[in-house]
């Protein structure tokens, strides 16, 4: 059994494939298993997967129809043996010495989530945020209020390493394209401390041409509305001191939504009445918040009073 399982869902992705791959193999920590989940690629992406199954022992590749993100990674989730599971999206790729440094965390700090800070790719060019190495310890509360504020670390799966039993009882919804939004935060809340490191060990790709999150589908783009009061009901139930800053989420979702919509050219006026009127009811915590900076509440404003930005 690996110490690291590492789960990399694969669809059309041959152009960045291999060095996705490489980070991979390449990394300083040796103990891991690689689960390649090929959801049913129609370019090159299998081929390339079998290239390198060929090559190292280490993956295991299973090759499945089309299901989507969600259920293949809950597939790897299925089949992951190591004592630990970390996510990476097929068209991204991680530090070389990532594995080593979750492992040492995990081992100094006795957590159960390590989380790292990323850098982006945006057209062919990356930027670095951070190089370093500052840690942060957080309280099963103070995870979660973090996660809420999207600060210092995400919603996304990626960039951390889990203890895999916090997934016994929690699996990624299907059919939806904002699955770690809804997914991660229930991860978040059954752990007891969280580490975040500043230093940038993913490298992420943004708005990647042909990827889901640059096309969304318009009906699945409000799911985050839905996500959001989903989240709102949970704090409000198990984390009643916090109910400010999941309101101040419920803002944020929409927003996104508004940006979505925006990058789609869709600027039909009833789809933006319907932003104004779910940003409302949580205006005034989104305001007076001071962990939000000033640009992002005007800009909530004018959309809470439907003014189009």
């Amino acid at each position: 059994m690996a110490i690291i399982s590492i789960i990399i869902p694969v669809y059309n992705v041959e152009n960045y494939l291999k060095e996705c791959l490489d980070s991979v193999i390449n990394q300083t920590f040796k103990d891991i298993e690689i689960l390649i989940i090929n959801d049913g690629s129609t370019d090159n992406s299998l081929s390339i997967c079998k290239q390198y199954a060929k090559q190292d022992k280490r993956i295991r590749l299973i090759n499945r129809a089309n299901g989507g993100l969600s259920a293949a990674r809950n597939l790897g989730i299925q089949l992951a043996t190591g004592q630990y599971i970390t996510f990476i999206d097929s068209d991204d790729y991680i530090d070389l010495n990532m594995c080593y440094n979750a492992i040492k965390y995990f081992r100094n700090y006795k957590c159960d989530i390590v989380t790292f800070d990323f850098n982006e790719i945006r057209d062919g060019i990356v930027y670095i945020k951070n190089q370093t190495d500052l840690i942060k310890h957080f309280s099963n509360e103070e995870a979660v209020k973090a996660i809420l504020l999207n600060y210092p670390f995400t919603t996304s799966a990626w960039g951390k390493f889990y203890k895999i039993d916090l997934f016994d009882e929690i699996r990624f919804p299907v059919n939806m394209i904002y699955e770690d939004v809804a997914t991660i935060y229930k991860v978040v809340a059954l752990s007891e401390k969280v580490i975040f490191s500043s230093k940038s060990k993913y490298y992420y790709r943004r708005n990647r041409p042909g990827s889901i999150l640059a096309n969304p589908e318009l009906d699945k783009i409000f799911q985050r509305n839905k996500i959001s009061k989903d989240i709102l009901k949970f704090i409000k139930t198990y984390y009643p001191n916090l109910l400010k800053y999941a309101k101040c989420l419920c803002v944020r979702e929409n927003m996104y939504i508004f940006y979505n919509l925006q990058s789609l050219g869709i600027n039909d006026y009833k789809y933006y009445n319907i932003i104004s009127k779910n940003i409302r009811p949580y205006l005034q915590n989104y305001l007076i918040s001071n962990k939000i900076n000033i640009q992002s509440k005007f800009k909530a404003f004018l959309l809470a009073i439907n003014y189009k930005l």
